[in-house]
């Protein structure tokens, strides 16, 4: 932030730093709400997509399809309002970081830019395809080698999530007047 630059009238310095900390704000619980999610998903809903019955794994496609997460919930707590925060502190996270005084927030960003990589290039795609799968899919030893790794994938997405939200508290209070 701008805060000791003299070569930036009052009235901005106050007005960037108020979009700042409110953006930051913003970010916290949007990544908040998001990892808590994402954790819940993994122990609560994706047992019930990937079932495991007499030692074998299956993909329960219609499961999937009834739950859809992605259009009920997804859509309106991470693909859009994370995405977009995530895009929006770029600028702000970058100049916290240059000027010195936390790196925090930047890291959280390219944690996030990284599993909204991820989301977007393999888990989405991935997931759309195992819902479109039938009763018979063409070769089941496949759709269910490709759940077991979206799955080990997905443990590491929910890290990178806990991580950026945990990194943005840190960015929180690196940026407060006391920090």
């Amino acid at each position: 932030s701008v805060r000791g630059d003299t070569s930036v009238p009052p009235a901005t310095r106050h007005m960037e730093l108020t979009y700042t900390a409110v953006l930051l704000r913003l970010v916290l619980v949007a990544r908040a709400i998001a990892a808590g999610a994402a954790l819940y998903e993994l122990r609560v809903v994706l047992p019930l997509w990937f079932p495991v019955s007499n030692g074998k794994q299956s993909v329960d496609a219609e499961a999937m399809r009834r739950c859809d997460s992605g259009k009920r919930f997804w859509v309106y707590v991470s693909i859009v309002p994370l995405t977009l925060f995530t895009v929006l502190s770029m600028k702000p996270a970058w100049q916290l970081a240059i000027s010195g005084r936390s790196s925090a927030w930047l890291l959280a960003t390219v944690l996030t830019l990284i599993e909204r990589v991820m989301t977007y290039g393999y888990f989405i795609p991935t997931a759309l395809t195992m819902m479109r799968t039938s009763g018979s899919p063409p070769s089941p030893k496949l759709v269910v080698a490709r759940a077991r790794w979206w799955m080990r994938l997905n443990w590491l997405r929910c890290a990178l999530m806990v991580a950026a939200f945990v990194t943005t508290i840190e960015a929180l209070v690196a940026s407060s007047p006391s920090g």
